[in-house]
């Protein structure tokens, strides 16, 4: 049992950035009502539900050491505006933020007539110029600088930016698993190690160490391959019509050639030309027959025969023959429409890491009511492999039906922590729309390595904007005017003012705080190279906490705009604006904003730096577009 840990306010750590120097500007020991306090930036918190006045921050020094009636090294700035006008406030909590960015002091007027609890108000704040020096503000032996929790003498080590200490956290990774029951309690990829190699199931080829890859394996958690626990011993076969009805009406057979719509009643549409009726019966227990019955017997002779081979419910291959001589054989996929919403589809290449994967489930469920019309589908040939969108993927065909955006997703090393993110953009754009029918995400594994649960989270919803065509696809669109890099990625000078130029994106930044902006509008973050410039929001006038930043701050919290979700409807999406979170443009005149335009990025802050990606000429792609409607 971890013994319980003693904490103030829960907060999001900053972790290395902080060192330890302070100065009492107001050195008495006596009561006083108001004081001025100068030390270092320790931990910052901001609360959606007002607590705390809904931002504090903590410095290495108390304000009791300088004879306040003060809880802590707490100190409120009341963004609610209680204590003080909430556009004040939330400029100071601003200019303590750009502190922790130039790693500098700041001085706090402090006073303890005015309190959210028990913890006193700051009322101004000004940013210093003194040197920081290490310390050890909690006494625990770790410096702050190397010190997630340099306020807790219990404990030093989050691993999770959860804000609670390993030794009080049950689950140190954040994964779901308790610490008790998991493999790999420090790796949020991994849980489970079924065959106690030291290579978590995610990672590893071979689960259960039988020899046997477990692509090729018919029970991969289980040596003895009797499948006691793995693939159910009467095989993934439907065993009958009804079975077989329950797993495809209302999908779709995609091959690399053609596809079939199974309808109620017995009906089907092959190629939605050629329509008719259909029979199955379960041939063994991993193989089903269909045959089929044409209306229009004068193209495939009146009837065809398909043996359905399954990998998995999903999966397999097809042989096919035909009464008019048509015969071949395909790799198949169960592809699920659904023409009233927009879908989007995560398909792994290789190894899954879980840690991602769950990051894109919850990218899905945050992007699908935003963008919420529905599109065209689009039947895609086996005309493409995955090699060809990745350069670096497997030989799978790139086939089936997209309803409405298929994302391949892998994580490899590319070029370690700090370099290139990854990459995100569409690969495949329709023809008409010029929207993504196939994107994909790549991501650096060590960076991942680097980013908590909630920060992945963050990330990766961010890589799904640029996958549904945000600062990708701009130039197709001829909404991106004055670009910063060339098409060979080499800066422009004089540097341009860049800017997308969509009337709604437009609207929504004068609405949060824009409309006397005296630059060109939206402005576009123009710096960092190829990959940073010309795809983001410019950071220096939206700051730090907006989604589509080029910039990722580690316990940071980020909103989902109203001027990300127009820029989409300015690409051509229907879109839900009840969807946007609650975004105000920070003042530009503040010191704050003045600190991050001139700032470098810390140590810790990861540069959402991306290979760009360009699509792949539609004229060399096979796609049929289809209006899905009722199935006959």
């Amino acid at each position: 049992m971890k013994p319980a840990a003693r904490y103030g306010p829960v907060a999001v750590p900053v972790t290395r950035l902080t060192c330890a120097l302070f100065t009492l500007l107001a050195a008495s020991l006596l009561h006083a009502a108001t004081a001025s306090i100068e030390g270092n930036v320790l931990q910052v918190l901001a609360t959606g539900d007002g607590r705390f006045g809904g931002c504090m921050a903590a410095l290495d020094v108390a304000p009791a050491d300088a004879g306040l009636d003060c809880a802590g090294q707490w100190v409120t700035f009341s963004c609610t505006g209680e204590h003080a006008e909430g556009e004040d406030a939330k400029r100071m909590f601003e200019s303590l933020r750009v502190a922790v960015v130039a790693e500098k002091s700041v001085a706090m007027r402090v006073t303890d007539e005015k309190k959210h609890g028990a913890y006193c108000h700051a009322s101004r704040i000004k940013i210093q110029d003194e040197p920081h020096v290490d310390a050890d503000s909690d006494g625990d032996g770790v410096l702050d600088l190397e010190d997630d929790l340099p306020l807790n003498a219990s404990d030093s080590v989050d691993t999770d930016d959860d804000g609670v200490g390993n030794m009080a956290d049950d689950d140190d990774d954040n994964d779901g698993v308790s610490d008790a029951d998991d493999a790999f309690p420090l790796d949020p990829g991994e849980s489970v190690d079924t065959d106690g190699d030291g290579i978590g199931d995610n990672a590893d080829a071979d689960d259960d160490n039988d020899g046997i890859p477990d692509p090729d394996d018919p029970c991969p958690l289980d040596e003895e391959n009797d499948c006691q626990g793995g693939t159910p011993a009467e095989g993934l076969a439907p065993k009958d019509r009804s079975a077989f009805d329950a797993l495809f009406v209302g999908r779709i057979l995609s091959t690399e050639t053609y596809f079939i719509r199974f309808g109620n009643h017995g009906r089907f549409r092959e190629y939605d030309r050629h329509s008719g009726d259909y029979a199955y019966s379960n041939a063994d227990p991993n193989t089903g027959t269909v045959k089929l019955t044409y209306d229009d017997s004068t193209t495939f002779g009146g009837s065809c025969t398909i043996d359905l081979t399954f990998v998995s419910e999903t999966r397999g291959t097809s042989e096919y023959e035909c009464a008019g001589g048509q015969e071949g054989i395909d790799d198949w996929r169960r592809d699920a429409v659904d023409p009233d919403a927009f879908n989007i589809e995560v398909e792994w290449v290789d190894t899954v890491h879980s840690g991602v994967d769950r990051a894109l489930d919850d990218a899905v469920a945050r992007w699908e009511p935003v963008v919420s019309g529905n599109i065209p589908a689009i039947f895609l040939s086996g005309s493409l492999e995955v090699d060809d969108l990745f350069d670096n993927g497997s030989s799978d065909k790139v086939f089936g039906m997209v309803d409405d955006l298929r994302i391949y997703v892998q994580v490899v090393e590319i070029d370690g922590p700090g370099g290139t993110l990854g990459a995100a953009g569409p690969r495949l754009l329709r023809r008409d729309s010029s929207l993504p029918i196939v994107s994909i995400i790549e991501m650096d594994e060590d960076d991942v390595g680097r980013l908590s649960t909630v920060g992945l989270r963050d990330v990766v919803a961010h890589e799904m904007a640029h996958a549904l065509g945000f600062g990708s696809i701009w130039g197709e669109l001829d909404l991106l005017v004055d670009r910063s890099h060339d098409e060979d990625g080499e800066p422009i000078s004089p540097v341009p003012d860049t800017h997308f130029s969509g009337p709604q994106a437009i609207a929504a930044f004068n609405q949060a705080g824009g409309s006397d902006y005296e630059g060109e509008k939206v402005p576009v973050h123009t710096e960092d190279g190829p990959g940073s410039a010309d795809g983001h929001w410019r950071r220096s006038v939206f700051g730090d906490n907006e989604l589509m930043g080029p910039v990722h701050v580690p316990g940071s919290r980020v909103a989902m705009s109203l001027i990300t979700i127009e820029s989409m409807a300015d690409m051509g999406y229907e879109v839900d604006v009840d969807q946007a979170d609650d975004y105000a443009l920070p003042s530009l005149s503040s010191q704050a904003m003045r600190v991050l335009a001139d700032g470098e990025v810390p140590e810790n802050w990861i540069p959402l730096n991306c290979r760009v990606v360009r699509p792949i000429p539609a004229d060399q792609v096979r796609m049929i577009e289809l209006r899905l409607g009722r199935l006959p």
